[in-house]
């Protein structure tokens, strides 16, 4: 399961190293050129799924070529807890 990483936290910048946009053939970091994803997993107590804002998926939106990409950003490790993210989000508004 893949979920934008902005809904969990609107604040997320993975900060992607740029050969890793140059692999992709992008030739920036615009948002615009590319869709960003997390990967979710899913436990039977689904209270505690978690997403994976360390890394994430990134996909040139022209050439549909994907792959998966290391944050540089040390705020963000592989299991956040969304519902708890979520919550802290809300208790922010």
């Amino acid at each position: 399961v893949l979920i934008d990483p902005k809904l969990i936290r609107p604040d997320y910048d993975a900060n992607i190293d740029s050969a890793d946009f140059e692999a992709l053939g992008l030739e920036d970091s615009s948002d615009e050129h590319f869709l960003q994803f997390s990967i979710v997993t899913i436990p039977e107590d689904r209270q505690g799924m978690t997403a994976n804002l360390q890394g994430p998926i990134i996909i040139n939106k022209e050439s549909r070529l994907g792959r998966q990409c290391i944050s540089q950003n040390d705020s963000w490790n592989v299991r956040h807890n969304i519902l708890e993210e979520m919550a802290a989000g809300k208790d922010a508004c």
